[in-house]
């Protein structure tokens, strides 16, 4: 093997390493913003809307981890702890009012906006262009309701025994089926994502896992490349964001693209701080917005 092939590997499995660019002057104004939009409406916020700022607050935990070994301007450091600890609480109280105005889905999905679940990755990759479907599912896969009773079984809190980790035949069949597409897609990868920070190994995810992760993501990048060929219409940037957030949180380094980054930053409200419509904030697309930003501070 040529001596350059190892650093050459090494690059590739670091976000933006290669080119020696860190997006945090066009990052920190942003996240700042949207943590004000999270402070004047937290008490409007579900489990959907908190699990971004969530994704957030441990990606920062996890840059500032790194940045403690190696040297970091001290200003820097002091905006990004502040912003973590501004994001946690506000997201604390968001998630104590849900407790007590949706009391059964916010028990039930209580993990995924527990501070410490969205742990980064400790390794990166790419995906890979030959796991990508020849074409999409005509229909939609599933539905919601399906969706949310299979992360249950995982998570513990469905109406069987409790127990995590549990995959009922129709859920496994269902989240390892191959050829779905848009938010049916990204909802197959979250659940292999639960799993994996549920620490769950039997059954369904030992070595499949990250083969799943694999073949989901490839599809997500195809998807993305095509949003990004259409000039990014308004009603695929939620699925376009959520599926870098998903990613991201995978592993897949060629989804932090400084492009798409710059391209984000332009959809934010500067008043407000929040994702949506000209007329009004969405509070899912600023969960994945919030999200997918968070997951840029992988490179710096």
């Amino acid at each position: 093997m040529p001596p350059a092939a190892p650093v050459l590997l090494l690059l590739a499995l670091v976000p933006w390493t290669a080119s020696g660019l860190c997006p945090l002057e066009e990052l920190l104004p942003a996240l700042q913003k949207s943590a004000s939009y999270l402070q004047s409406s937290y008490w409007d916020f579900n489990v959907d809307g908190v699990i971004g700022y969530r994704f957030l607050s441990d990606w920062i935990n996890g840059t500032l981890k790194r940045w403690a070994a190696q040297p970091k301007t001290r200003s820097q450091y002091q905006q990004l702890a502040e912003l973590e600890r501004n994001v946690s609480s506000l997201s604390d109280q968001a998630v104590g009012i849900m407790k007590q105005t949706d009391q059964e889905y916010s028990t039930d999905f209580d993990e995924l906006v527990k501070k410490g679940f969205w742990t980064p990755p400790t390794s990166w990759t790419r995906t890979d262009p030959t796991l990508a479907y020849h074409q999409f599912n005509a229909a939609k896969c599933y539905d919601e309701k399906l969706s949310d009773v299979c992360m249950r079984n995982v998570l513990g809190t469905g109406k069987g025994n409790g127990v995590a980790c549990s995959v009922p035949p129709l859920c496994r069949k269902t989240m390892t089926q191959f050829g779905c597409s848009e938010y049916s897609l990204s909802h197959q990868l979250f659940y292999f994502i639960i799993a994996g920070q549920k620490g769950c190994a039997e059954h369904l995810f030992k070595a499949e896992t990250q083969v799943y992760k694999r073949i989901f993501c490839a599809n997500m990048m195809k998807i993305n490349q095509k949003i990004e060929e259409e000039d990014y219409p308004f009603g695929m940037q939620d699925l376009f964001m959520e599926n870098i957030m998903f990613c991201a949180q995978s592993g897949f380094s060629d989804f932090l693209k400084p492009s798409w980054l710059m391209r984000i930053l332009t959809w934010q409200d500067l008043e407000t701080g929040c994702f949506g419509k000209t007329d009004g904030c969405l509070c899912h697309m600023t969960s994945v917005a919030v999200g997918a930003l968070g997951s840029f501070l992988s490179s710096c």
